[in-house]
């Protein structure tokens, strides 16, 4: 599941640095897949490392508000390097 876990932040990190350039219905996609894994991943247990539970709750809050904003408009700067700050902080808690 970690691996998983790590493509997905890696890829969700990819889909939002290519925001302004890609599809928004493939980067919703995408963003919804890595949240959903977090989100499972906290719901599972997978880890009682409070650091990694807190990067994977910090990740799923900012990739949901990023979704959200998406659906509707292009998104403020600041939610977009919000969401790209806690997918890196969930990525390097995985490792």
């Amino acid at each position: 599941m970690r691996q998983e876990e790590i493509a997905a932040a890696k890829v969700a990190k990819v889909a939002i640095a290519m925001l302004a350039v890609s599809s928004r219905q493939a980067t919703i996609k995408t963003l919804r897949k890595a949240n959903r894994i977090a989100t499972t991943a906290i719901a599972r247990g997978f880890s009682n490392e409070k650091h990694l539970v807190d990067a994977r709750h910090n990740a799923g809050i900012a990739l949901s508000e990023l979704i959200h904003t998406l659906e509707k408009r292009f998104p403020p700067q600041e939610k977009v390097d919000k969401a790209r700050q806690a997918v890196e902080v969930w990525i390097e808690a995985l490792r």
